[in-house]
């Protein structure tokens, strides 16, 4: 590997990490973790419904923080915390 390719991919994962923190803090801080906690599973608009967020912006961060795995998705395609993110 290449000097230039190793410093690409050591900034691409520190941004991937800042990333991944924010949607965590946000997710804490708006409580969308502890209102699929509280469902045990939910979909992206029943969640933003009962949180009185917007559907759009709950679908987004659902999205995001299953990519960085905080959440798994049953075959419905709601979501619920991934194992061990409520202990996080």
């Amino acid at each position: 590997m290449s000097d230039l390719q190793a410093a690409f991919d050591r900034a691409f994962s520190h941004v991937l990490g800042h990333q991944a923190v924010s949607v965590g803090s946000i997710g804490i801080r708006a409580g969308l973790f502890a209102g699929i906690d509280d469902r045990g599973s939910v979909s992206a608009s029943e969640l933003a419904e009962d949180l009185g967020f917007d559907e759009h912006l709950v679908r987004v961060w659902c999205r995001a923080a299953f990519a960085f795995e905080f959440l798994d998705a049953d075959s419905r395609g709601r979501y619920l915390l991934a194992p061990g993110t409520a202990t996080v």
